[in-house]
C-alpha cells in the first residue's frame, strides 16, 4: 500500500512539475517576402529603435535576442530603400526621445516564441490562452511612431496553434507564420503613419 501511495505521489509530482516547467522555443524565422515600398519618401531621417523586452524563462533558444533585433532592423531598412534611418541602440527605447519635430519608430518586441502545451505564470496575461496539448506560437510588438505631427501607438499580436503532427517542424512553421503576419501589420502601420 505504501509503495502504491508513494508511486502515485511521484507521478502527481512529476505531472505538476512538468506543467509548471514548460519551455519556450525560439528559432530563426523563415525569410519574409519583401514588398519594397519605393514610393515612401520621407524628407527627414527616421530614428529606428528596436528593443527586445521578452522575459524568457527556461527555454530552448536557437535564435538570440540580438539576432532577432538585427533581422527586424534589416527587414525594415530593405523594405523602405528610399528612407534614411538612424539606428539607435536598444537601450534608447526607454529614453524620452519622442519629439514632434523628428520622425521616430520605436518597436518593443514582447513576444516571439513557440510553446508546446502547458501554462506558466499566473500573473502573465499574455500566456493565458496557451493551455492545451498543441503547439502554440506568438509574435507580439508594441510600436510607437512619431510622424512629425503626432505620436501614435499600436500593439500588434499574432498567434497561431497547430496539432503536433511533425514536432519541432510544426512549431517552426507556425512561429514563422506569426512573425510574417506581425511584420505585415507593422509595415502597414508604418505606411499609414508616414503617408504611403
Amino acid at each position: 500500500m505504501k509503495t502504491k501511495l508513494f508511486l502515485l505521489f511521484l507521478v502527481v509530482l512529476l505531472v505538476c512539475y512538468g506543467a509548471k516547467a514548460q519551455k519556450l522555443y525560439v528559432w530563426k524565422p523563415s525569410v519574409n517576402k519583401l514588398q519594397i515600398r519605393h514610393d515612401l519618401k520621407v524628407d527627414k531621417t527616421i530614428k529606428l529603435i528596436i528593443y527586445d523586452g521578452r522575459a524568457i524563462p527556461k527555454s530552448h533558444i536557437k535564435y538570440s535576442s540580438a539576432e532577432l533585433i538585427s533581422y527586424l532592423k534589416d527587414f525594415i531598412i530593405k523594405t523602405y530603400p528610399y528612407v534614411r534611418f538612424e539606428i539607435l541602440e536598444p537601450d534608447a527605447y526607454y529614453q524620452d526621445i519622442l519629439d514632434l519635430n523628428e520622425y521616430t519608430i520605436k518597436i518593443g518586441i514582447y513576444g516571439y516564441f513557440a510553446l508546446f502545451r502547458g501554462y506558466f505564470g499566473e500573473n502573465r496575461e499574455i500566456y493565458k490562452e496557451f493551455v492545451s496539448n498543441t503547439w502554440k506560437a506568438m509574435t507580439a510588438y508594441d510600436v510607437t511612431i512619431c510622424n512629425g505631427k503626432e505620436i501614435k501607438t499600436e500593439s500588434i499580436t499574432e498567434k497561431e496553434s497547430s496539432l503536433n503532427m511533425w514536432g519541432y517542424k510544426t512549431a517552426k512553421k507556425i512561429l514563422s507564420e506569426t512573425f510574417a503576419n506581425a511584420n505585415n501589420r507593422l509595415l502597414n502601420f508604418i505606411d499609414v503613419e508616414f503617408g504611403y
